[in-house]
Order: C-alpha cells, then sequence, then structure tokens
C-alpha cells in the first residue's frame, strides 16, 4: 500500500526504539512516542508499534529548531504534559530538526528494566464517596453516586519545609518549645479536629497530642527535637525539620499552601465507590500524598464542586499506601446521594425487617437476639435504653431480589393493632421511591409509587421495590422519607392527652407484615422458602448480619389465620409531661405568692429551705433536672428518672448554704422533664415540659 502523502507544510519524523530486551519470552506493554516544541508544547504522539517504530506527523519549519521526543508508556490524554512524561520515567530525546531534511529519524535505546519501571510504578486508589447527613443529631453516611472525583497529586513535606520562609520556621520553633504558653500567633488557627483527615476519626503520629489552651493545639513531644528547636539557627533547624516531616504536617498545613498535579480522574459507581490508577514515576522515592476534589452534575450540563476541603495540605492523604480504601465524607447540601449497597447475611428469599426509623430491631427488647436474655413481659417493645416508641413511626424493610424475581412475590402488607387481640387496622400512608434520569442534558427527578396499591380483592399492599428503576438509578433526596416502608401514626390510636396523664390506648402494640403475589394473593412463606429476618449487626464493610426472626418468636399463626406472619411488638406511649414547681418554704412559712420573698433570721441559718416540685410522667418514660441558681452560682441539682409512680419530689437546703455569706439573696428554680420517647429518628422533644419560679431570702 502507498504511504499517504504527507501535507507541504507537515513532516514525518521516523522513531524506532532499540529495545534491549533481557528475557525474551516477556512480553512488553504499549509503549508511545510523544513530540513536544521546545517550549513544551504537544506537536504530536503515536504508538509504538509491534515492530518498536513510530512515525509522527509534526508541522513544517522555516529553520533548524530542536524538539523533545519522549518514550514511555501510554498516558491518558487529559493528563499528558512534559512533567507528567518525566515523572513516570520516560525516555527523552532532544532532536534537531532541520527544514532541508523532510524525513529525519532517531533512535532511542531502552532496556527492558526501564520499561518494568513504568509498570511497577502504577498505583492504585480506590475508596468511598459518602455524604454525612446529620438527622436530629444522628450521623447518617449515604453513597455519593454518578460523581467525578479528580485526584491530585502534593508535594512531598520533604519539598514544601525548605521553602517555608523564616518566619514560618520561627513560629514552628516557637510552638515545639513552648506549645502551652501564649498565643503568639493568634492569626493562625490550628485545625479543628473533625477537620483532619481521614474523616471521621484523625489518626495522629505516636508522640502528638492535644491539648486545650484556649483553643486546639497541637504539642508534639519529642525531647529530640525541642533541644534541636533550642540549640540551631534558622537555617539549621529547617533542615532538620526535614527528618520529622511526618510529625509537623498537621502544623505545616495552615501555615504554608501547597501546590498539587492531577494524577487521574474517575467517576463514582451506583454504590458511591471509585478505583483508578495512576503511575507514582520510577524516580519517586516518596508515597504518593494524595488530594481529592469530586463535582457532581445537579445542574445539566454544569458540574458542581461537592468536595473540596481547605486548606489543601490539612485534607491530604499524606504518605497513601497503595491499594488501600480511603472514604471522603461531604456535607454539600446540593450533593445527590443513592441508596447503601450493603450485604445482607441472611439464607435464600429473605424478607429483613430491620428498622423502626433508623433504630435497628437489634435495640428493641423482643426483636434483638443480644436482648433477649433482659427481656420480659414488662419492657418488651421498648429500646435497649427504656425509650417507648412514639409520633410518627417509619418502618424499614428489605427484600431478596429472588421474591420479586422468581417467586412472584410483589407485594407486602403492613398492619397494627392494640394489644394482641382484636382485628388489625392496615397501614395507609403512602410511600415513594426516587431515581434520577438523564434526559438530554438535563438530570431529571423523578418518583417511583410503592403503595398503596392493589391486586386482584386485596387493598393496601406496597410493592416491593425492584432492584433497579425503568431507568437511571435509585437516589435519595430525603434519606428518612426514601427509606420508609411504611407509615404508623400512632398520633391516631394514642392521641396526646394533658401533661402528665394518659389514656389507655397508650401501651404495647402489635405490627404485622404480611407477603402477596401478583395476583393480590397471600403468599404461604413456609411453602416457597421464605425466611423472615432481623438486623443483628452491621459490621465496617457495612455487611448487615442478622438473626432468624423465628428464633426470636416473631413469626406465627396469628389466632383466627391460616398462614404465618411476621408479628413484633412496641409499646408506644404518647403521654406528655409535666413540670411543676412548687413554692418553696421555711419551717412551713412560703414565700409570698406576690413578692416571692421568705424572711429569715440568725436563728433559721441552720433550718432547712424546702423546695417542691413535681416532675412527672404517667408511666415514667422521662428524666428531669432541678436546679437552684443565686445569680449565677448553682446552689442545688438534683436529676434523674422521673418517679414512677408519680410522686411529689423534695429539695431541701439549709439557708446558710443558700445564702453562703449574703444578706439577701434572689433564687431561681428551674426545672426541666425530658420524655424519654422515640420515634426510632429522634427523640419526641414536644412531650417535654418545663417550670421555672424565683424567690428571696431576705434578713429580718
Amino acid at each position: 500500500m502507498a504511504k499517504a502523502k504527507i501535507p507541504e507544510n507537515r513532516f514525518s519524523l521516523n522513531v524506532k526504539a532499540d529495545v534491549q530486551v533481557t528475557d525474551p519470552v516477556q512480553k512488553l506493554p504499549k509503549m508511545a512516542v510523544y513530540a513536544f516544541s521546545s517550549g513544551g508544547q504537544l506537536l504530536s504522539l503515536e504508538l509504538l508499534g509491534k515492530d518498536h517504530t513510530a512515525s509522527l506527523t509534526l508541522p513544517g519549519v522555516k529553520e533548524r529548531q530542536r524538539i523533545q521526543v519522549f518514550l514511555g508508556p501510554v498516558i491518558e490524554k487529559e493528563n499528558i504534559d512534559i512533567s507528567e512524561l518525566k515523572r513516570r520515567g520516560s525516555i527523552r530525546e532532544f532532536v534537531a530538526i532541520d527544514p532541508k531534511v523532510k524525513t529525519p529519524e532517531v533512535i532511542i535505546s531502552v532496556i527492558n528494566e526501564k520499561i518494568l519501571c513504568w509498570l511497577r510504578s502504577l498505583c492504585f486508589v480506590q475508596g468511598n464517596l459518602l455524604k454525612r447527613i446529620n438527622r436530629d443529631g444522628i450521623n447518617i453516611d449515604m453513597p455519593v453516586c454518578n460523581a467525578k472525583v479528580e485526584i491530585y497529586e502534593v508535594d512531598p513535606l520533604y519539598l514544601i519545609i525548605p521553602k517555608l520562609p523564616d518566619l514560618v520556621i520561627e513560629r514552628i520553633r516557637e510552638h515545639i518549645i513552648d506549645p502551652i504558653g501564649p498565643v503568639v500567633h493568634p492569626e493562625i488557627p490550628f485545625p479543628p479536629v473533625e477537620l483532619m483527615p481521614p474523616l471521621p476519626a484523625p489518626t495522629f503520629p505516636e508522640n502528638l497530642s492535644l491539648i486545650s489552651g484556649g483553643q486546639n493545639r497541637m504539642m508534639i513531644n519529642d525531647p529530640e527535637l525541642k533541644q534541636l528547636a533550642l540549640s540551631t539557627n534558622t537555617v539549621q533547624f529547617r533542615n532538620e525539620l526535614v527528618r520529622y516531616a511526618d510529625k509537623l504536617k498537621y502544623w505545616i498545613c495552615w501555615y504554608w499552601p501547597v501546590s498539587k498535579k492531577l494524577v487521574a480522574t474517575t467517576t463514582t459507581n451506583g454504590c458511591g465507590k471509585f478505583k483508578a490508577y495512576f503511575f507514582n514515576g520510577c524516580k519517586n522515592p516518596d508515597q504518593p500524598d494524595l488530594y481529592f476534589i469530586a463535582k457532581q452534575k445537579i445542574f445539566f450540563p454544569f458540574e458542581t464542586t461537592i468536595y473540596e476541603p481547605k486548606p489543601v495540605s490539612c485534607h491530604t492523604f499524606w504518605n497513601y499506601q497503595c491499594g488501600t480504601e480511603i472514604t471522603l465524607y461531604t456535607n454539600h447540601p446540593l450533593a445527590r446521594t443513592c441508596a447503601p449497597c450493603q450485604d445482607v447475611i441472611a439464607p435464600n428469599n429473605w424478607v429483613l425487617v430491620s428498622a423502626v426509623g433508623n433504630l435497628s430491631l437489634n435495640n428493641i427488647h423482643g426483636t434483638s437476639q443480644a436482648l433477649s436474655v433482659s427481656t420480659n413481659a414488662a419492657n418488651k417493645g421498648l429500646t435497649a435504653g427504656g425509650a417507648a416508641f412514639g409520633g410518627l413511626l417509619r418502618f424499614r424493610l428489605e427484600f431478596d431480589n429472588a421474591l420479586r424475581d422468581s417467586l412472584g412475590v410483589k407485594y407486602y402488607k403492613m398492619y397494627y393493632r392494640k394489644g394482641n387481640t382484636g382485628d388489625f387496622t392496615p397501614m395507609t400512608g403512602t410511600v415513594n421511591r426516587h431515581y434520577t434520569q438523564e434526559v438530554g442534558d438535563e438530570l431529571i427527578l423523578k418518583a417511583y409509587n410503592l403503595g398503596p396499591q392493589s391486586a386482584g380483592t386485596t387493598s393496601h399492599l406496597f410493592e416491593i421495590p425492584p432492584a433497579l428503576p425503568p431507568e437511571g438509578q435509585w437516589s435519595l433526596p430525603n434519606v428518612v422519607e426514601d427509606t420508609t416502608s411504611a407509615y404508623f401514626n400512632s398520633l391516631d390510636v394514642a392521641p396526646l392527652e394533658g401533661k402528665g396523664v394518659t389514656w389507655p390506648e397508650h401501651g404495647k402494640y402489635q405490627i404485622k407484615v404480611e407477603l402477596y403475589n401478583a395476583s393480590g394473593n397471600l403468599v404461604n412463606i413456609d411453602a416457597q422458602s421464605i425466611k423472615y429476618v432481623v438486623q443483628a449487626e452491621v459490621d465496617a464493610d457495612n455487611t448487615i448480619h442478622t438473626t432468624a426472626a423465628t428464633a426470636l418468636g416473631l413469626v406465627q399463626v396469628v389466632p383466627g389465620e391460616i398462614l404465618k406472619s411476621f408479628v413484633m411488638e412496641l409499646h408506644i406511649d404518647n403521654s406528655r409531661c409535666l413540670a411543676q414547681v412548687g413554692n418553696p418554704s421555711l419551717d412551713g412559712t412560703g414565700a409570698g405568692v406576690k413578692c416571692g420573698v421568705i424572711d429569715y433570721d440568725a436563728s433559721d441559718m441552720a433550718n432547712m429551705v424546702d423546695m417542691p416540685f413535681e416532675a412527672r410522667h404517667p408511666n415514667g418514660f422521662a428524666t428531669y433536672n432541678f436546679s437552684v441558681k443565686r445569680g449565677v452560682d448553682q446552689r442545688v441539682s438534683a436529676s434523674g428518672n422521673v418517679p414512677f409512680p408519680p410522686a411529689t419530689s423534695l429539695a431541701q437546703e439549709t439557708v446558710a448554704n443558700l445564702l453562703d455569706g449574703c444578706a439577701v439573696a434572689g433564687f431561681s428554680e428551674a426545672l426541666h422533664v425530658w420524655a424519654n420517647v422515640t420515634n426510632g429518628w429522634s427523640r419526641q422533644s414536644g412531650y417535654d415540659d418545663f417550670d421555672h419560679r424565683a424567690f428571696v431570702l431576705s434578713d429580718k
């Protein structure tokens, strides 16, 4: 075949790699040839052929010039530049170009060991991108999907320290010599612990500790380093600090900016995980120091940065061990999350009754193997901490895909009833899931309704979510709602009453789960070998371990029915708390209702001032705190569980101790009563109560 004619304004450079192979049977990796102008502009690149040759087409020149030709590993197009080629150990030749020579040639020698070095310097990076959501004080980590993750290599500390100005070196010296002394440079804040990578728990060198002195500051307990700080000049101390770089990294990051270079780009998958690799370079003696930026197309087609913590080196993963997994946390309000990818350890064809809200069934008496020894008739249905349930309860269920895909089980239905007799009432609150779909240049959020639906003659059914939505992928714009499988508003059956009183509707309730096929027929779980399980624990890699529900007596035939169902018990109590501070008195004489004054004389100094109060919850599901302050000083404090059965409490203190040297003193009494009731996500603080009162002790 005739060779393509080179345009008049172009010329061809023929490159041959003279490969010296010590092992002739060893397979060589792909190689490429890159040509740059003397000013660093990429002119051309070609893959090296099987015959170890390549022909580069270059722009014509009018006079003799010198170009740079590199032979090295194949590099992603967006990362190609001279510094990257040098970092990866590519071989460079300077070639003179003469306009009189239309087809110049260059031979580049390369040995087998050099090629292997390109491969050995490969660094594999893997990690997770999570969005940390705080819901009523509870941290929830959700995966962030379809986010672009940029991986940067940061200048190593041994290169940063020699560049530090004298002023910074001297500031470091000051802190090493006197770490708990006065803050000489208050304009330089120390990084809060919660911002130091890797989140959420920072790791420090063995001899690095945090001390408190008005602000968080770091102290290095190293006698040798302190001696150097006392005995060296600035130049000497800077040189010595290079040896202590790892101990200083959390200081230096707040003093001096660093430069970074993009080495890889990747995308998180449907579980929020990302993987990438880059070449650390043949001549690089340092473990890579990596920094990450994450972006997501929230407003198509533009990218929004959802993770880019500052300062850079305070959030750098220093001395990253290639192949280890890291976790990045974002709290960007617009970052889109998706459903967690959790492995469930359970028998085939499982139904996992996971939680009430965010409270695992493993933390509820009667549904927990761990709590089975301490479970009795009184605490059954209470949390491990003795809390009752109330408000809007959201149940969370997970299903083995085999139920829907192989067994034809398409629906579930949930009920409640008071006690263990009478009819069950179906739960009817609307349940949705959301998913995102790319339509042109837009990312559309759509709702997928799970129910209630009807099939055949059966109503109030909820669809078992399919593994994937009709298009796109599942998304969780609202973690609470998008993880709910059924709603039970306990206020509909056990409403709020007056403070401190209760009605018979409060108490034990049964919750039932049934399965139905696509025709709306109740499923025989034994015939289909379907197993109900409850959550036991979640280990470090997010794997859910389960306990067979049958072992806890949760799978049964309800009297009057034929087939087995899942039945659990919750203790529901929506009673309001009562806080009431009574009238204080001395020797039976109370404080005046209008002026609140108690008179005393010298003979009363050892006598007790009685301060009655009532912290009430009709069923004991509350705690309280009673305090008395004089000015800003607290004189009396009492706290604990509210009395059960309800009773009035009495705090007492002598006149002398209350006054503590004052002749006339004013006092403030405050009583807080907090309900020990949860909806699984948060404590029902709306059931709390508070009261306060003031009185004065006055010398007659």
